[in-house]
């Protein structure tokens, strides 16, 4: 029986598992993980995973590939928990089963790997081209990223090359104010981007004109998305460079698809691959560079053409970006001592430097005579005004940010480079090693350079690490050394880690960039998401949460700690003839335990709540207002849960502590119901954080409660007004975000203790505005109407949804409906309830409408033609138009 019974245990596992994971979890108050709230996926679910789990034979045959699934069962022992246990929650929950997935099918994935691309092998010009085109294909993924509009200082290079087509010079002043930036962005004026004028008092951007130098004829020929896709295609040329440093290097195809993977499909190089910065050119040249330098290193003959075109690239680096000039004089140097002490006669040798060196000594002439020109001195920081703060003591950890903060690190973001670098300490052959350590030296000094100036490594927002996008391709050295000179444990864990960053940069993708740009408020959007019970971005360091030592300190504390723990995996695994399968084991469990032990590791060293399940917390509320099941599970007890009684106390989403003029508290997607608002005793002391010296005394302040965006608070509650039993608000339209701030703009609320408690829910997607039409409040998302101070029209032949509060005393929600300049069919609906009218241009009715819930009434209104006021009259609206609708006084 027991024999019979085996195979069904690892797909059985799954299933559960899987189950888990696509069901919602949360807390019922912040204080503890005891009392938690879910709501199940459908059975049917745990059946489909479980056949689904008995097709893939190792976990029929070996039930211990599933174990590392079991992690996502946790949250729903009904047993008490810690809070590190609800880590796998939300989308995070997923990890669990799919590091099981990964355990069973590692030996048919490589074996697929190597089936597809078996001619490279012993071709390195085959897979060169693969691999340009393979980079071609993951960083095309990134066009989409910006819509219609570009980010960060993209449309100030762009203005630049628009000038250049347009004007033919580099002034851009009349550009703007021509507002001849309106096909690429579309986010109101673009102001030019300067800090002085130039000496003939004109506006020159701030940016470097080599990359609109670059990409103009591609702009020319088809617009920004043009000058994205010429970047694109720089990439996708790196991506082939990256692809033979790893072969040179190594001579093992295997190790330069180690590192071709690594680097061009980490979330730096994708989310940047087109990006309009001068980041992708120059890492373009820099990998030339580097596969130059390994050519001269291992004393092969180096053509005339080849030097001229590497001095180039050099010379071009500084027009690309001031800050590349020191990358530009590291490369030049490393080629420069590489051939003087390579072989041929001195006359030669110094011959090929004349011939490399040629082109960056004109460039640098004309780069320093440039500047003079403009400004009137040879000095690069002159568009700066020479103003730029810089420290020498930010650039120990302004490296450590750039590789391992949370928002702007790469390697946070593409923990393999981590690993990989212990390439840089394996041994290796002594021209690449040369070439390794050179090209290094070069980067540190850019490093320097970069870090030296807080701002330029985070920016306001910013993707990860685009600084470090330029020497990405060195990092292809060590990753592949790192590869080549594994064991079985060591490629194991590459692989995971490989799996991981891969997994980052496809989420930050097909999040379309949102969850990928960040500004310095210490917590990275993708960790908010991932896991919305815990706080999962104080586990990870942020150099922005409280300080440069804290910082340094938690970085040294997680590399210990997950250090630390895969040498206990390697220490179990000693002595014992463990297969690749094994190891896939150990790993994925050294993953899970690495974080189960980081959790409180990270919590304690930032003192910040294990718990932050506002979001998750609110999430559950909209099931239980949509009738879904949903369960109460406590230790050793599971009940259903109720709508009318749902047992959540919410808290206010925790903000990072280094936003600057942070005086709000937000409750992030709150769904439809009646809640009860409450504030509890705020202390003198409530106010400390940013900003903290002058604020005023937060208890004397007036409150307000914001829907959205709308113009004008919900409502305001003078102090005092929300202790004790706190007081009702009906949100009958929900509100997506619930902002809670204060009338005056020196206060600071972050700190304040606000609950925000369900008494009674409703459906519907949540409200982003609102307005107080006579005794009613009007609830409308985005543009589904023309919410304006009177009333609001129903947009012309189509359906809205709108939501109202309950009137005063109980009694019908009363409206005025008047048509526009157009015959129209008006249909209103609100639940079992529905009125029909044919109207004549500009007839009005009267609409009783009963609304027998506590939390107010969801109305639809649907319109069969419209008018546009443009078409009938002088007015200048172009809206189409459907009818007007007021809200009658309750004294009618």
């Amino acid at each position: 029986m027991r024999a019979r019974l085996r195979p069904l245990a690892g797909p059985l596992i799954i299933g559960v598992s899987g189950w888990c994971a696509a069901g919602a979890m949360t807390v019922a108050d912040a204080a503890g993980a005891s009392a938690r709230l879910a709501v199940p996926a459908p059975w049917w679910l745990f059946v489909g995973l479980t056949a689904g789990a008995a097709l893939v034979a190792p976990w029929r045959r070996a039930p211990r590939t599933a174990l590392p699934a079991l992690a996502a069962t946790l949250p729903w022992w009904p047993v008490p928990l810690p809070a590190v246990a609800l880590i796998f929650t939300g989308p995070l929950a997923w990890l669990p089963v799919l590091l099981a997935l990964g355990v069973a099918t590692g030996d048919a994935i490589a074996g697929g790997l190597r089936r597809l691309l078996p001619a490279t092998a012993g071709s390195p010009s085959r897979a060169v081209t693969v691999a340009v085109i393979l980079t071609l294909l993951a960083g095309g993924l990134s066009l989409g990223l910006t819509g219609s509009r570009l980010r960060g200082d993209e449309p100030h290079y762009l203005m630049i090359t628009q000038s250049l087509l347009a004007d033919g010079d580099l002034r851009i002043e009349n550009n703007h104010d021509n507002r001849e930036y309106a096909d690429f962005y579309r986010d109101g004026r673009l102001v030019p981007d300067f800090t002085v004028r130039g000496q003939s008092g004109e506006i020159y951007s701030i940016h470097a004109p080599g990359t609109p130098v670059l990409v103009l004829p591609a702009y020319a020929a088809f617009g920004w998305r043009g000058a994205q896709l010429f970047l694109l295609l720089l990439s996708a040329g790196t991506g082939g460079f990256v692809w033979w440093i790893g072969w040179r290097a190594t001579g093992d195809a295997s190790a330069a698809w180690f590192a071709w993977a690594a680097v061009a499909l980490s979330a730096t190089f994708l989310l940047h691959a087109s990006a309009i910065f001068p980041d992708a050119p120059a890492a373009f040249i820099v990998a030339a560079t580097i596969v130059v330098s390994l050519a001269i290193g291992r004393g092969a003959p180096v053509r005339t053409r080849t030097l001229v075109a590497a001095g180039a690239g050099l010379a071009a680096l500084p027009w690309l970006h001031s800050r590349l000039v020191v990358l530009a004089c590291g490369l030049g140097a490393l080629l420069t001592w590489q051939i003087l002490r390579g072989p041929g006669t001195p006359g030669a040798r110094r011959r090929q430097v004349a011939v490399l060196l040629a082109a960056p000594l004109v460039s640098a002439m004309l780069w320093f005579a440039f500047f003079d020109l403009i400004y009137g001195v040879p000095d690069p920081r002159a568009p700066y005004g020479g103003d730029d703060e810089a420290r020498l003591g930010w650039i120990a950890q302004g490296i450590l940010g750039l590789l391992f903060d949370q928002q702007f690190g790469m390697m946070a973001h593409a923990p393999v480079l981590a690993v990989a670098l212990v390439g840089f300490v394996r041994p290796v052959a002594a021209p690449v090693r040369r070439t390794m350590w050179g090209a290094a030296a070069a980067v540190l000094g850019y490093l320097a350079v970069v870090t030296l100036f807080r701002m330029w490594w985070a920016g306001l927002p910013s993707a990860p690490a685009r600084f470090l996008v330029a020497v990405a391709p060195l990092l292809a050295l060590p990753s592949a050394i790192a590869w080549h000179t594994a064991d079985r444990a060591g490629r194991a864990l590459l692989r995971l880690l490989l799996a991981v960053s891969v997994g980052v940069a496809a989420l930050l993708i097909a999040s379309r960039g949102a969850l990928a740009w960040n500004v310095r408020d210490a917590q990275a959007l993708w960790l908010e998401w991932l896991s919305p019970v815990t706080n999962l971005p104080r586990i990870f360091p942020s150099f922005f949460w409280a300080g440069d030592a804290a910082f340094v300190g938690h970085v040294a504390v997680a590399g210990s700690v997950c250090a630390g723990l895969w040498l206990l995996a390697r220490r179990a695994g000693a002595g014992r003839d463990w297969s690749p399968g094994d190891w896939r084991l150990a790993t994925a469990t050294w993953l899970l335990a690495s974080l189960f032990v980081l959790g409180p590791a990270g919590w304690a060293m930032t003192r910040s709540s294990p718990l932050d399940p506002a979001r998750s917390q609110l999430a559950v509320a909209a099931d239980l207002g949509e009738g879904r099941d949903t369960v109460t599970i406590r230790p050793f007890r599971v009940s259903r849960a109720r709508a009318e009684a749902p047992g959540l106390v919410i808290h206010p989403e925790q903000l990072g502590t280094y936003r600057e003029q942070v005086q709000v508290l937000v409750f992030p997607r709150v769904p439809p119901g009646l809640y009860r608002l409450q504030v509890g005793d705020v202390g003198e002391g409530t106010n400390s954080g940013p900003g903290a010296p002058g604020e005023r005394d937060a208890r004397n302040e007036t409150v307000t409660l914001t829907v959205g965006t709308s113009p004008a608070p919900l409502r305001t509650f003078e102090p005092g007004a929300l202790g004790g039993a706190g007081r009702d608000v009906d949100l009958a339209g929900g509100a997506e975000p619930l902002v809670l701030g204060a009338l005056s703009d020196q206060v600071n609320m972050i700190g304040w203790p606000v609950t925000l408690t369900p008494m009674a829910l409703g459906s519907g997607t949540p409200a982003t505005r609102t307005a107080r039409l006579g005794d009613v409040d009007v609830f409308v998302r985005d543009e589904a109407v023309f919410l304006e101070p009177a009333g609001f029209w129903v947009p012309g032949t189509s359906t809205a949804s709108v939501a109202f509060s309950t009137p005063p005393d109980g009694t019908p929600l009363r409206l005025t409906v008047q048509n526009g300049a157009a015959a129209n069919t008006v249909t209103i609906a609100s639940g079992d309830w529905r009125w029909t009218a044919d109207l004549e241009p500009d007839a009005s009715r009267p609409v009783e409408i009963p609304v027998p819930s506590p939390v107010g009434a969801r109305v639809t209104f649907s319109c069969t033609s419209g008018f546009r006021p443009s078409d009938v009259g002088s007015s200048a609206d172009t809206r189409n138009l459907g009818v007007w609708v007021t809200i009658q006084s309750t004294d009618k």
